[in-house]
């Protein structure tokens, strides 16, 4: 028989009324709900309110939570949600010109770049892409989310969501391309 999960231990103690209990569960989940509504929104106040809306949603609907999936997923599902409807609200759905033609670059340009400045154009390139792109991509890259875990946060198909992960990659290749075309020619 499993243990329960911290998270489950914490969440047992909020619906027991210990609400002291709600900022050891805020403090577990931050960072990941705000860098997932940030890869969305791309606004640092817009970042900070949804993701406050997102724990205050999270709290009150907490008595709710059917324990099907951890914690995590679903409270990223919440974030997701939140984070698109915000962007409805706001009418900042932007699309992308999958037409444009994608340019060249060698990839010793690319091999001799530092550490840091790659991660400063991965930065560069996530924030370039459409929102739903770039919540994908951090969820799966930089938070280690399966895609079984990512279908349930954003309520795709698996095999909708595989295809939306490749074409988001290949999307995100083409940013960097350009940034990199960008440096590239700035240097000579």
């Amino acid at each position: 028989m499993n243990s329960p999960s911290e998270d489950q231990l914490i969440i047992d103690r909020i619906l027991a009324g210990d609400h002291t209990a709600c900022n050891s569960l805020v403090f577990r989940h931050q960072t990941y709900v705000y860098t997932l509504v940030w890869r969305m929104l791309k606004n640092k106040e817009d970042t900070e309110e949804v993701t406050q809306d997102v724990f205050i949603k999270a709290l009150k609907k907490l008595p709710g939570f059917r324990k099907e999936s951890k914690f995590s997923t679903w409270l990223y599902r919440i974030a997701y949600n939140e984070s698109i409807s915000f962007l409805r609200r706001q009418r900042n759905l932007q699309s992308l010109d999958d037409n444009s033609p994608e340019p060249q670059i060698e990839a010793r340009a690319i091999d001799s770049l530092k550490e840091e400045e790659r991660l400063r154009y991965i930065q560069q390139a996530l924030d370039q892409l459409q929102a739903e792109d770039a919540a994908i991509l951090t969820m799966f890259y930089l938070q280690d989310l399966s895609l079984q875990e990512i279908a349930d946060i954003t309520g795709q198909q698996s095999n909708t969501l595989k295809v939306r992960l490749h074409r988001a990659r290949k999307r995100m290749l083409h940013k960097m391309e350009t940034l990199l075309a960008h440096e590239v020619t700035s240097l000579l």
